[in-house]
């Protein structure tokens, strides 16, 4: 009995010692269009496994945007429903993914901060706990801040979403206190590395802190190396589109209606 207990504990310190699974890379980085790559990670089941897709975006080469659903598309068809997909085609878009969280599924509206090509259409959230991160597009800079030092000024386009999963001091954010973040779902985040290349993330069903760590953890590690990260949203309007040569890759829900989405062109 006690030999049993002895390597129970054993096995529980390892697992410890180790930490959440380390995903893998399942193959190169593929080209799909100049500056922007596709790639796919995979790590062992388990409390911190998942799968993922992320795409790299070289900002100095490809162009990032923002699309607000409701005021930028629904005059092209006189309606204010429109799915990831329906907003890559109509943007042409190489890559795509959701922007942050929804209000309303019948009629998406944005919880937090939408600013695109100087216009905003709808203002800073102060009172959402989760919705401490903005991304600031300028020109061809992209930067993830903190809620408080967001200044209009700075971004010509600007998303709010949350938590921040990474940031710089610090690597990953503990981030067990926000509402199902040890649930696993499906995911979207992004990230930006200490080059100021850009990672638009979906993964299958995952717990926010698995996705923290693996965001922060790096390159040589089987991480992204990312110095901050944002997450989008964790929720059925999760998900990720890629026109690759080989034909469209989708992860999460594309056809879900979304508020807002990244596209990359």
């Amino acid at each position: 009995m006690r030999s049993i207990i002895y390597s129970m504990r054993s096995a529980i310190a390892c697992a410890v010692m180790l930490g959440p699974a380390v995903a893998r890379a399942q193959g190169p980085w593929e080209q799909v269009s100049p500056g922007i790559r596709y790639r796919t990670f995979r790590s062992q089941p388990g409390a911190g496994g998942f799968a993922m897709s992320a795409v790299q975006v070289d900002p100095s080469v490809a162009r990032l945007g923002l699309v607000a659903v409701v005021s930028m598309l629904q005059e092209r068809r006189g309606a204010y429903a429109y799915s990831l997909s329906e907003v890559a085609a109509a943007t042409r878009a190489v890559a795509a993914i959701n922007g942050g969280m929804s209000s309303s599924f019948s009629v998406p509206l944005p919880v937090g901060l939408l600013k695109v090509d100087g216009q905003t259409a709808l203002r800073l959230n102060t009172r959402d706990a989760a919705l401490t991160g903005v991304l600031c597009l300028q020109e061809r800079r992209v930067r993830i801040v903190r809620r408080e030092a967001f200044r209009p000024t700075e971004c010509t386009q600007a998303l709010q979403a949350g938590p921040v999963l990474v940031e710089s001091p610090g690597g990953a954010v503990r981030v067990g206190e926000v509402a199902m973040a040890r649930t696993p779902v499906r995911r979207s985040a992004v990230a930006v590395d200490a080059h100021g290349t850009v990672f638009l993330v979906a993964t299958e069903p995952t717990r926010l802190d698995a996705l923290a760590e693996f965001l922060a953890r790096d390159v040589a590690h089987g991480g992204l190396g990312a110095v901050t990260a944002l997450n989008l949203s964790g929720s059925t309007d999760s998900g990720l589109l890629v026109r690759r040569r080989a034909g469209t890759a989708s992860v999460g829900t594309p056809r879900s209606t979304i508020a807002s989405a990244i596209v990359v062109r």
